[in-house]
């Protein structure tokens, strides 16, 4: 058997990325919870400006007039942005996924499973209406029963209005982290497929090309601008807007299938998500099926590495399966499970796997046959592709013979649907809980692989189920489970990124619950151009 012992060779995979291959498509639609990215598929079109206002003068957000402002059925990027200036949550989630409340006054629960929420007095809608628990049970009755928080909200088994300002929810079962899931954005009860819907945000939406402060809101005098203003830009002109400052600022998952190249000056802040960027096996048949071999496989993928000179600073590294931007998350749980090339041969060598008819590849004993290994990754999105390539080369360096496959979106689908693979590059965007079931147990619509492993269940119940040192050490016992079954191994939780103008905006924390949602601590500051 030739020495297969290789530290991947990052260069290889940044082949693609170095040489100018920039995937192209519409603005990124974020990726509904427990469902695989989307692909995307137009082309850029031709540059043009049709934006409301004249360039340098107004803080100004890009807007997509065909695309719903619905925040319970709307995708769109830009408009998710926006949405986050005109309605709000019970909660606003913080950098760790702390639920910071903003309707809500106060949340009380004995067992994790029945759950009161008392909301705050005299919130009025931009109607002019107060805000009542009917106005939130609706909501969340009408997102349960979209398809973007469907999986969200699949295990309230009722939802209903105890008295005008208080909201009782029953789980299927204990969840503590359940008010991070209550960060939806609440509608006036009767218009949830207005256009837009009825919020109770910090400004209103008009046609004249411009969001107005809402004068009966809680944080209207502590406002930075009476309007935000918004211009329509498609992707082909999108870059020059931002350039030329016509458009003040831009949310972006910087590592998704559109490559969008900003030139000047802006300054960039990178916040936290639930998007899980990972390795999955086939465990019906072939090297997945052989818990040895994808423990084996773990120690020769070098995370740190993909992750620093592929990714950067726009994801976190994940060398278990829990982020490591939540509060119960201790970096000591971490130790073993990095790159340990050496290791790959102490394992293996217990499997049963045999260089068979000494061609420098492992075979499978049992049946003297070939332990070939297929790898797909879908062709839309450099970074996988990149992470798929050094995964290969890893797998090739060590004896086992792979076969990589970059394929079109629909055809990548079809294969995990049909368990056309061996290894798969994927990405799951979890729900803000880090309910990790449709993943990992069986029957799960995420488990591609077939994982069946019954412990899963119960260490992702008491993980929910759990509050305090208690949580702390539930969350031990996922990750330690998960990292020795290798049923996946986690690379990376994505980062979004804020882009502005330097100096323009400060005070500025996005999450995962918006963009605009501090905006009443905002400072802005165009050097001299209009901003009210």
């Amino acid at each position: 058997m030739k020495n297969h012992i290789k530290k991947l060779n990052i260069l290889l995979a940044l082949t693609l990325l170095l040489t100018g291959c920039t995937a192209t498509g519409a603005p990124a639609e974020p990726v509904v919870e427990d469902e695989p990215a989307p692909v995307e598929e137009a082309e850029p079109a031709p540059e043009k400006n049709t934006g409301y206002h004249l360039a340098d003068t107004l803080f100004t957000i890009n807007y997509d007039p065909a695309s719903t402002l619905s925040p319970i059925y709307g995708t769109n990027n830009f408009n998710c942005d926006m949405m986050s200036l005109m309605y709000e949550g019970l909660y606003r989630l913080g950098a760790d996924f702390t639920p910071e409340r903003v309707l809500c006054e106060s949340e009380e629960t004995e067992d994790g499973v029945t759950w009161f929420f008392h909301i705050k007095r005299g919130v009025v809608f931009h109607d002019g209406t107060e805000l009542t628990a009917k106005d939130v049970v609706d909501t969340v009755n009408s997102a349960a029963g979209g398809s973007k928080y469907s999986t969200r909200y699949s295990k309230v088994l009722a939802i209903n209005a105890a008295d005008d300002y208080t909201v009782s929810v029953v789980l299927s079962s204990a969840n503590y982290d359940f008010p991070r899931l209550m960060d939806l954005p609440i509608v006036k009860s009767g218009t949830q497929r207005a256009t837009p819907p009825t919020g109770t945000g910090p400004y209103v939406f008009t046609e004249d090309g411009y969001l107005e402060a809402f004068p009966l809101h809680r944080d209207y005098k502590s406002l930075p601008t009476d309007r935000v203003y918004y211009s329509e830009n498609d992707l082909g002109s999108l870059t020059r807007a931002f350039a030329s400052k016509e458009i003040d600022l831009l949310n972006r998952d910087t590592t998704g299938v559109v490559g969008l190249n900003f030139h000047g000056f802006f300054e960039t802040r990178y916040y936290d998500t639930t998007n899980l960027i990972y390795i999955g096996f086939n465990e019906r048949t072939g090297a997945g099926s052989d818990p040895l071999v994808r423990r084996a496989i773990a120690k020769i993928f070098d995370r740190d590495s993909i992750v620093s000179e592929v990714y950067g600073p726009a994801v976190r590294n994940a060398p278990l399966i829990l982020s490591s931007a939540l509060g119960e998350y201790d970096s000591a749980w971490e130790a073993g499970t990095g790159y340990d090339p050496r290791g790959f041969y102490d394992v293996i060598s217990t499997a049963i796997v045999y260089d068979w008819d000494n061609d420098g590849y492992w075979d499978n004993s049992a049946v003297a046959a070939s332990l070939d290994i297929k790898l797909i990754v879908n062709d839309d999105n450099d970074y996988k592709i990149a992470v798929a390539k050094n995964l290969a080369y890893a797998l090739e360096a060590n004896g086992l013979r792979t076969t990589l496959q970059i394929l079109p979106y629909n055809q990548y689908v079809r294969a995990l649907e049909g368990g056309d693979f061996s290894l798969y590059v994927g990405e799951v965007k979890l729900t803000p809980d880090f309910d990790l079931t449709s993943l990992l147990t069986y029957g799960g619509r995420m488990n591609y692989g077939n994982i069946s492993d019954p412990e899963y269940k119960a260490l992702i119940a008491a993980y929910l189920g759990s509050e305090g040192e208690e949580k702390k050490e539930n969350a031990r016992l996922l990750c330690a489970h998960a990292a020795e079954k290798v049923d996946i191994i986690p690379v990376c939780y994505k980062k979004y990124a804020v882009l502005t103008h330097i100096g323009e905006v400060t005070n500025l924390s996005p999450s995962v619950s918006g963009v605009f949602t501090d905006i009443k601590n905002w400072k802005i500051d165009l050097g001299g151009r209009e901003n009210d």
